[in-house]
């Protein structure tokens, strides 16, 4: 800190949520604090702001606006947008309009951004006046340019309190919006979006016309709009259609993903047509393409669905060698290869499966009571699945002690 005097504003700030970042909250507090006041400008000031909303700490943060206040350091919209964004995520939407009251008196005018947030948790909370009303007042103000965000987010509003009409014209006020000056990749991602919507209240001319706008645009098509409109065309029931799309990107992909064929697999997979899934999971295997764990998994919920427990097992045991960082199993599907297990007494496949299980996601109680009991039925000693519960920190029930035995029941 010998230097700190030698920093430029923008410099202790950055410093000050680099500190956050690596080392914690409390750190970043003691560094501000260090900061002689007179170095303390509204950039270091708003970067402990920003920890503060990163960290949903709403006390903290109000403590510290009334300290900018103190000092002449509240005069932009920034400290107010944080304020918002903070409310917003900790439930407190109540708050918003006093916040645009107090703007107002300090004639402190509010931006895109501003705007963009108050509309946001109304459409959160679905408060349609209150959305209607931000949106009247964005397109009267002369220094606000509503962009396609802010109608697709009032779209979406709509959509979600059920009026289907209001948000048809809405999404085409956004699609006027992006004729003016947005770059062809901003249209594919906005094209993207609304897809989705127009999917969402059932019209499907409108998904199919948005679609040639998005193949119309310069550049590959990319696998986010393949998704895009294959969910889509999923969502409003045209499976023929989906399909179609689907073999368009598979005979020319260059870079296969299989969340593109995911909401079609799901589909047969949910509608007892895991037969088709398996035919495409199978030719995508002769060309030599790797399954993510979601699409061994997705095979396993289809094939418990229509009683084929077995081939379920090894699809899920797939899935468990396949799986990746952040992954985790369905616990239905989980529970109901248990339960097969258990009802056949197979000790050995249980403790196979459980054996991949482990390394994947944390053993449940339930996981453990199973084995208890099949240890107890198999006769065999259960001193070392005490010891492996204990390693995993799972804590013995009232239900744990009453599968023991009594002997075993002390060392629970």
């Amino acid at each position: 800190m010998g230097d700190l005097w030698n920093l430029s504003a923008s410099d202790n700030a950055i410093r000050l949520e680099l500190i956050c970042k690596v080392h914690g909250l409390e750190y970043a507090e003691d560094y501000f604090e260090s900061i002689p006041q007179y170095l303390k400008t509204f950039q270091v000031y708003g970067a402990l702001l920003n920890c503060f909303v990163d960290k949903r700490l709403v006390e903290k943060a109000e403590t510290l606006v009334k300290e900018m206040n103190k000092f002449g350091l509240v005069d932009s919209s920034l400290t107010y947008n944080a304020l918002m964004n903070l409310y917003t995520h900790t439930g407190q939407s109540e708050k918003l309009d006093l916040l645009l009251e107090d703007m107002r008196a300090k004639r402190i005018r509010p931006n895109l951004f501003t705007y963009c947030l108050r509309l946001n948790a109304c459409v959160l909370v679905l408060d349609i006046e209150g959305m209607e009303r931000i949106l009247k007042r964005m397109e009267k103000e002369p220094h606000i340019v509503v962009n396609w965000v802010s109608y697709a987010s009032v779209a979406n509003g709509y959509i979600k309190a059920g009026f289907v009409d209001k948000a048809g014209a809405m999404l085409k006020k956004a699609e006027a919006t992006l004729a003016n000056g947005v770059v062809a990749r901003g249209r594919r991602n906005a094209y993207n979006y609304l897809l989705t919507l127009y999917a969402s209240i059932g019209l499907k001319t409108e998904v199919y016309r948005i679609w040639e706008l998005v193949r119309s645009l310069s550049g590959k098509l990319q696998n986010s709009s393949y998704i895009c409109m294959i969910s889509s065309l999923v969502k409003i029931g045209d499976i023929e259609g989906a399909e179609k799309v689907l073999g368009e990107w598979d005979s020319s992909c260059v870079n296969y993903d299989f969340r593109v064929p995911m909401p079609l697999l799901s589909f047969y997979c949910k509608n007892g047509l895991v037969g088709k899934a398996e035919e495409f999971v199978n030719g995508a295997l002769e060309r030599q393409r790797v399954p993510s764990p979601n699409v061994w998994h997705i095979l396993a919920g289809g094939y418990l669905q229509n009683n084929h427990i077995l081939m379920a097992v090894e699809a899920m045991k797939k899935a468990l060698k396949a799986h990746q960082p952040g992954w985790l199993p369905d616990w239905c599907t989980v529970t109901a290869i248990l339960e097969y297990f258990e009802g056949h007494g197979d000790l050995e496949r249980i403790e196979e499966f459980i054996g991949l299980l482990r390394p994947v996601a944390s053993l449940t109680r339930e996981v453990y009571h199973t084995l208890f009991r099949m240890y107890i039925a198999s006769g065999k000693p259960v001193l070392s699945l005490i010891e492996r519960m204990k390693e995993d920190n799972v804590d013995p029930s009232e239900e744990t002690r009453a599968i023991v035995d009594g002997k075993t029941l002390r060392v629970l």
